[in-house]
């Protein structure tokens, strides 16, 4: 009959409608490989307050304020070690001449604050060891170490840190270039190698990984230079960075 012909016709409309909308939702979820890796890497990720008690200091050529400078870091270790940028800390290191006079406040991803000083740090490879003085009630979360050996130029990469102070920043872009020169870049004191993306990267975001799409931290947040993006190039595992600075 009619009626039920009309009633058919409006069950598989609705049906068609449904499916849409599960191919649609599917495909957005199946997409999101961006938002995926930051997620898993960005609970480790710690903005850096540091003490510069030195009036106009300038850190790594980002600036900073008065008596205070910023930057970011990650978690390498469940015991509170953070790597980081050697020129975001270099102030607090030099205070008093020697580690852990300058003090340093670590701001997690949820916002608890914890007190830190610089451990160690290696100012020709721009690596610094940042440890927490006081422990929070959770574990820390560890940011998982990738290798950047196999990266290759047009590969999706994310940054996250804390740019112009604004926690929690998320940005992505491709890579550019890897095994770039110091001397390519200016940075002739820099014997390393570095990886350029076009991923953005402004002041503060110094010390924060670059990671894959696994998650995993592959470089280190260095330079803004001459409107291109430069990041350290890391090795497979960062922990043993802990030794040669110790």
């Amino acid at each position: 009959s009619a009626v039920a012909a009309a009633v058919a016709s409006a069950v598989a409309a609705a049906h068609d409608e449904q499916a849409s909308n599960c191919i649609s939702e599917s495909a957005t979820r199946q997409f999101q490989f961006l938002a995926d890796a930051a997620d898993k890497a960005s609970p480790s990720v710690v903005n850096l307050k540091v003490d510069v008690q030195q009036r106009g200091a300038v850190i790594g050529g980002f600036g900073g304020t008065r008596g205070a400078a910023t930057g970011s870091g990650f978690i390498i270790s469940e015991d509170g070690l953070i790597v980081t940028n050697a020129h975001v800390v270099a102030h607090s290191a030099q205070m008093g001449g020697r580690f852990g006079q300058g003090a340093v406040t670590v701001t997690m991803w949820d916002g608890t604050k914890l007190p830190a000083s610089v451990h160690s740090m290696d100012q020709q490879s721009d690596v610094a060891l940042v440890k927490l003085t006081k422990m929070p009630a959770k574990p820390l979360p560890v940011a998982s170490i990738g290798s950047s050996a196999l990266l290759r130029p047009g590969e999706w990469v994310v940054a996250l840190g804390s740019p112009l102070h604004l926690m929690n920043t998320v940005t992505a872009g491709i890579v550019s270039s890897v095994a770039r020169q110091g001397s390519e870049i200016g940075m002739t004191d820099k014997r390393h190698e570095f990886i350029q993306t076009d991923a953005a990267i402004n002041g503060g975001n110094s010390g924060g990984p670059l990671i894959n799409l696994d998650g995993e931290v592959i470089g280190i947040n260095t330079a803004k230079l001459a409107g291109q993006q430069v990041v350290l190039n890391v090795a497979t595992n960062l922990q043993p960075i802990s030794e040669p600075l110790s």
